[in-house]
């Protein structure tokens, strides 16, 4: 009887017991460490408690595609409203995203990637916290990270170097030719996240109109939850476009008001140091800075030569 009911259980507890039984035998027999072992069984138990099937993806296949984007919208409206970039769009560009977006759980202490480390997704984290560690030694990186790593240093400065739900990583690979990570994020306690692969995003991109397209990613690749740490034009990504200036900025103010620069993490993260451009007690330097980079070049030239004559 025991044997007939675990033909039959394809989809239940039965099977998913069956299922980590032979994923035991073969971490044993591939002789896998044991940190990396209890990771994997972690994984596997926290998506079962969490859904109850063994493959989410799979369930959802056998329906036709308006039901896969209500069911997955459904189930991860939550994670969408967590980050403020994705809950600012259209309710039909969220449903394209929850139906590509995919829930992966990490246990403490471990680690999300490393810096030097291939990757072309993007993790939206939904719960836990993760610290940023930046690499001392460039020669990690590759060349356009080398080039580009007093930006990303700068970056981590404004947003902090602990991150919490509302918050992204990963978002570099957007500009990336290589996929080399220019930083390395580990789990401080038990973290789920939402991860969107590159091709995945640009797939939902091609239904969007090529303005709204580039503005979407200048928000991935400039604001992480409701801080920006970045205020210039970084629109070299390889999804760029022909799209003017002018019109991204006009779609990126109308998004959310760009003169208005106050960080959500010191309210979401009291243990850390304000290092927000909005936060109280910043520098005056540091306000300076700031401002001067959030200055075009032209504009950068008009303030100073009227100041100069106001001096006069």
């Amino acid at each position: 009887m025991l044997r007939l009911l675990s033909q039959n259980d394809t989809m239940g507890a039965n099977s998913f017991k069956t299922k980590v039984q032979k994923l035991k035998e073969y971490m044993a027999y591939r002789k896998l460490p044991p940190s990396l072992q209890n990771s994997i069984l972690y994984f596997h138990q926290c998506r079962w408690l969490d859904s109850q099937t063994q493959d989410e993806r799979e369930t959802l296949s056998l329906l036709p595609e308006p039901l896969q984007l209500e069911i997955s919208f459904a189930v991860k409206q939550s994670a969408i409203q967590l980050v403020p970039i994705l809950n600012e769009q259209p309710k039909l560009l969220q449903k394209r995203l929850c139906n590509m977006l995919t829930l992966q759980v990490y246990p403490p202490n471990s680690i999300i990637y490393s810096v030097g480390e291939l990757g072309w997704e993007i993790y939206f984290i939904a719960s836990g916290v993760v610290t940023i560690m930046l690499p001392t030694d460039l020669s990690e990186l590759d060349s356009t990270g080398r080039e580009h790593s007093e930006i990303n240093r700068q970056k981590f400065q404004s947003i902090g170097l602990m991150l919490g739900r509302g918050n992204h990583v990963g978002e570099s690979c957007l500009k990336s030719e290589s996929g080399v990570r220019q930083e390395s994020v580990v789990a401080k306690s038990k973290v789920e996240m939402y991860v969107l692969s590159e091709d995945d995003l640009n797939s939902i991109c091609m239904f969007m109109e090529p303005s709204k397209r580039k503005a979407l990613i200048q928000l991935l690749l400039t604001k992480n939850g409701n801080c920006w740490h970045t205020f210039e034009d970084v629109g070299k990504s390889k999804n760029a476009d022909n799209t003017s200036k002018s019109d991204l900025d006009i779609s990126m103010l109308a998004a959310s008001g760009r003169e208005r620069q106050i960080s959500g993490n010191v309210a979401s993260f009291p243990w850390s140091t304000p290092k927000c451009i909005g936060s109280v007690g910043a520098s005056s330097r540091v306000m300076s800075v700031m401002s001067q980079r959030r200055l075009s070049g032209a504009r950068l030239r008009a303030y100073t030569a009227v100041s100069q004559q106001n001096d006069m």
